[in-house]
């Protein structure tokens, strides 16, 4: 006989019972697991800026736009809202997942701790939203999801974004951690030397001059006191020289 399909309820706790038999027939004495609570499922992602840090929840069906080690970014078919996740699962740019764990704040941003990564399937990876510089990152959405210093367009830190400007500067000493600035004269600043938007290259190679356009995920970072945008990208190929 087969065994009926199990329905949990989201937020509910629920315990595991287990007794072991041996091969002659003897039962031990049952065991219970520790509570384990269903996370609570948020939709859209765009809902989850209203909820406090510590939170257990989930994020259910959505695409998987860039992978890095420790960490991925997953956003709406519609590209209202994107979320980086922090977590070692093997996913991959265009699968599709729920994920589960807690919301939390690394360097200023929201993210969410995965627990449990669900793949479901695959998806068309959204086309990246162009963006001038001054709005990348955005304003913060409420206390609890902070966005860019000084900022007034609409929060978008986690989305995949396209943005070109003229290279400025670049940094390759930390082969581990190269980085350059671009400017499409929107002059911005993190409170260094170059003018700009840092895009974190990571072992890539980066531009140290020419017109760029740069595909990537829209972080932030604090520069002192301050929230600042950034690009991460995660392919030679999301940094295009148009001049060339």
């Amino acid at each position: 006989m087969a065994d009926p399909l199990l329905t949990l309820s989201e937020g509910q706790t629920y315990f595991i019972q287990v007794r072991a038999t041996d091969n002659v027939g003897n039962t031990g004495p049952a065991s219970a697991s520790d509570g384990i609570t269903v996370a609570p499922g948020v939709n859209p992602i765009g809902e989850l800026w209203r909820e406090q840090d510590g939170a257990g929840l989930a994020v259910r069906g959505k695409v998987v736009t860039r992978v890095l080690p420790g960490m991925f970014w997953v956003q709406e078919a519609d590209r209202s809202a994107g979320i980086k996740v922090l977590g070692d699962a093997s996913v991959a740019q265009g699968d599709l997942v729920s994920v589960a764990g807690v919301l939390g704040l690394s360097g200023g941003q929201r993210v969410l701790h995965a627990d449990v990564v669900e793949a479901m399937g695959t998806a068309v990876v959204p086309e990246a939203l162009g963006m001038k510089m001054q709005s990348l990152g955005g304003a913060s959405f409420n206390i609890a999801t902070p966005g860019v210093t000084g900022a007034t367009a609409l929060y978008n830190a986690g989305l995949l974004v396209k943005a070109w400007g003229a290279v400025t500067g670049c940094d390759a000493s930390n082969p581990a951690d190269r980085f350059f600035y671009f400017d499409d004269g929107s002059n911005l600043s993190d409170g260094g030397a170059i003018r700009g938007v840092r895009v974190r290259c990571g072992a890539i190679d980066p531009p140290c001059s020419g017109f760029v356009q740069v595909t990537g995920v829209v972080g932030l970072e604090l520069a002192g006191t301050r929230l600042v945008p950034v690009i991460i990208v995660t392919s030679a190929s999301d940094i295009v020289d148009l001049l060339q």
